[in-house]
This record gives C-alpha cells, sequence and structure tokens, in this order.
C-alpha cells in the first residue's frame, strides 16, 4: 500500500516524496489505518521496520487536518540521546513543507539551546525523560497541551531504570481521554503490557512479526571461543576480512573501553561510545564514524540503541 493511498494532506505528502518514501511497510500501513483517526496504540515492532515514520506521519497528518487540536503539542518519548536526534531528523524530513516545529531535548548538554527552542515554540517535542521531567519541573516545558503521546521503545525504557520517570511524566499531561496515545515496544513483557493497559484507552493491539524483517542478505555466524581467547579472535577476524566499517558490541561499559584499547594497539582504528560519554565526544565518534574515519566502533547496546548508519559491513 502506498502513502498516497491514505489521502494524506498536501504539505505532508510533500516530505513523505521529499524523504523518499512511497511504498508503506507492514508496521505503517497497520499504525495509519488505525491511529488516523485518533485512537491509542499498542504496537510491537523491531527496530528497523519503519516505525518511527509510522507514528510521526499520524501524528503530523493530524495535526494538520484536525481542528479540535490546533495549536495541541506532541511528546515523543525516548530512552538515548541518540535516538532523540534521530527521530528528531526524521520529523523535519516530515514536517519540510510545513510550518510545524520539531526539536529534541536530552541530557549531557546544556539547557541554554533547548530552552531558547521552547521559547520560540516547539510543535514536536522528542525527549529522553530525564531532560523533560527536569524542563518541566523548571517551568520551561509545558505540557498542558499535549494531544499525542508516543512511547518509542518502550521495553528499553523499562530496561534502563525510566519506568517510574514514565509514570511521573504521564500525570501530569492531560488526561487518557483527552489525548492520543501510542506505545511501541520491540518486546512484549509484564511492564509494557502494564503500562499499555494503565494509560491508554482501548487500544489497537498490532503485532508485526519478527520474520516479516529477516534480511536474507545478511550472512550470520555464531562462534564459540573461550574469554581469553576472543580478543585474538577478534584481531583475527577484522585483519582477514577487513571490513569498511564495523560496530563490535560489548555487555558493559568497561569492557567497551578494553576492547577499543586493544584494537588500536593492533593497528585498528577503534573508538568507543557509552553512557557516560559526553554528548560533544559521542557526536564527534559517530560523525568520524559515518565520514570513514574510524573503521570499528565499540558500543554498549543501550548506548548504540538508535544508531543509523548506512552501509554496515559487519556486527559483532
Amino acid at each position: 500500500m502506498n502513502f498516497t493511498e491514505f489521502s494524506l494532506h498536501e504539505k505532508l505528502q510533500q516530505g513523505i516524496a521529499g524523504a523518499g518514501y512511497v511504498e508503506c511497510t507492514p508496521v505503517q500501513e497497520q499504525v495509519l489505518k488505525n491511529s488516523l483517526e485518533g485512537r491509542d496504540l499498542y504496537v510491537q515492532s523491531q527496530t528497523g521496520t519503519g516505525k518511527t515514520a509510522a507514528y510521526l506521519v499520524s501524528i503530523i497528518q493530524q495535526m494538520l487536518s484536525r481542528q479540535d487540536v490546533a495549536g495541541k503539542k506532541a511528546l515523543v518519548m525516548v530512552p538515548t540521546r541518540e535516538l532523540a536526534v534521530q527521530v528528531q531528523e526524521e520529523a523535519e524530513k516530515l514536517c519540510s513543507a510545513t510550518e510545524l516545529v520539531c526539536s529534541s531535548f536530552y541530557g549531557g548538554v546544556g539547557y541554554d539551546k533547548q530552552v531558547a527552542a521552547l521559547k520560540k515554540g516547539v510543535d514536536i517535542m522528542i525527549g529522553t525523560p530525564g531532560r523533560v521531567i527536569d524542563l518541566h519541573e523548571g517551568g520551561q516545558m509545558d505540557l498542558s497541551s499535549v494531544a499525542f503521546l508516543c512511547i518509542d521503545e518502550a521495553d528499553r525504557m523499562f530496561d534502563m531504570g525510566f519506568y517510574p520517570d514514565l509514570r511521573t511524566l504521564i500525570k501530569v499531561l492531560p488526561a487518557a481521554e483527552k489525548r492520543q496515545t501510542m506505545l511501541f515496544s520491540a518486546t512484549l513483557n509484564s511492564y509494557v503490557k502494564n503500562l499499555a493497559w494503565e494509560y491508554t484507552r482501548n487500544p489497537a493491539e498490532i503485532t508485526i512479526a519478527a520474520d516479516n524483517i529477516t534480511v536474507d542478505e545478511i550472512d550470520q555466524e555464531l562462534l564459540h571461543v573461550s574469554s581469553e581467547s576472543k580478543m585474538k579472535l577478534l584481531t583475527g577476524i577484522i585483519s582477514s576480512e577487513k571490513p569498511e566499517s564495523l560496530i563490535i558490541f560489548c555487555n558493559t561499559k568497561r569492557t567497551c573501553e578494553v576492547v577499543a584499547k586493544r584494537l588500536k594497539i593492533n593497528g585498528i582504528q577503534a573508538d568507543y561510545i557509552i553512557g557516560d560519554l559526553p554528548q560533544k565526544a559521542r557526536l564527534r565518534i559517530m560523525d568520524d564514524f559515518k565520514a570513514g574515519k574510524i573503521k570499528c566502533l565499540v558500543a554498549t547496546d543501550v548506548a548504540a540503541r538508535g544508531i543509523d548508519v548506512n552501509d554496515l559491513a559487519m556486527v559483532i
């Protein structure tokens, strides 16, 4: 099904065309079919299925076409700074022909630019829970006119301990019947189910099966190796395969630092990102990685969530 079949606002259609979208992915089709009239959603969908564009198109369409939400705002909650930036970039593409303003709010950087953006006026606010709470409690972010709430990667929110923050935020928003709530999660756990049950109104439940997004062109291998042999095998694989770009995932911050350091000692261009890294350093490292100045990026799964890199050659 194509986006043109949904009779979307002309200015939104221009943004969709500019972003290069033509045919809907399964999650985009199902979300738009169920959400454009304001119904709450509970969506199970993996990363990489096009869910970001799905909820953004729905929100933007309603903001442009529904008189009852004129002047209202949208709040998109995400677990990481990188994902906040990525969603903002996507929103700006889709809103490029409209007068809607999008901005992201996250920690690790100063407040001044974010507060200045709020003073000018923001229609679609994308943020991490901690920073949004800080801005709201400081009186800089008004949440009383939020008509659309989207919680993206809800399962990751719980893994990172954001559940209490989410509850705090939702309680200061307009009542459930006065807003549309969309919840997206890669997995179904009890916390996500409870959140959906507690804060949505008769939501449409959408599940996109994982086998719908399997990429046949990816070669996958499992190697059983002892801990003491891992680095030798890792450097051997990189030396023999010579991937143009590589991301290595580690369980802990400390492991990331050690692996990146040992790769550098072995002459491999490498760097790492972890949650504690200052935002400027994270952005610099990501820019260097995308530009090819760094061949190998070492990261924890939490720090890497939301990273958008084209033509990645290898993942370990």
